[in-house]
């Protein structure tokens, strides 16, 4: 038994499957967009972002992209109604199952509050397990 996919703008068929890495020659991006994180009405500040990630997945050739692939975080601060610009981080080489990933420092919102994007592009193994946020109230 195959999953097989459409592609309804040019008509060719792909084979679904667990592995895949692109979408014909489009990289499969993995997003993540948390609901809004809020302390309403005071509002919080985001110390630090901790992602729990599939760690060893970069390829031992290729671009780099896929030797050296990296995740990216966009940061909403009025409930994610729109997003900041786009921070990156280094998710490690082949084999290297230690590598942590954390951003830093990603600033205060108050009512609505803060939601996140993570992103994945690279042709490599994706999954995301976790995501912890740091925060600390703001005093009204």
């Amino acid at each position: 038994s195959k999953n097989l996919l459409l592609d309804a703008t040019d008509g060719n068929i792909y084979e679904f499957t667990f592995d895949v890495e692109n979408d014909g020659s489009d990289p499969c991006i993995l997003t993540i967009e948390t609901s809004p994180l809020s302390a309403f009405p005071d509002g919080y500040s985001c110390n630090r972002l901790q992602v729990d990630y599939q760690r060893g997945v970069g390829l031992t050739a290729g671009a780099a992209s896929a030797t050296e692939p990296e995740m990216m975080l966009n940061v909403s601060k009025d409930g994610g109604m729109t997003y900041g610009p786009t921070y990156t981080r280094q998710m490690g080489a082949v084999g290297e199952y230690t590598k942590e990933i954390g951003f830093n420092r990603l600033g205060t919102t108050k009512g609505a509050g803060m939601a996140f994007k993570l992103s994945i592009s690279a042709p490599v193994g994706k999954a995301i397990f976790n995501a912890v946020a740091d925060l600390t109230p703001l005093k009204g």
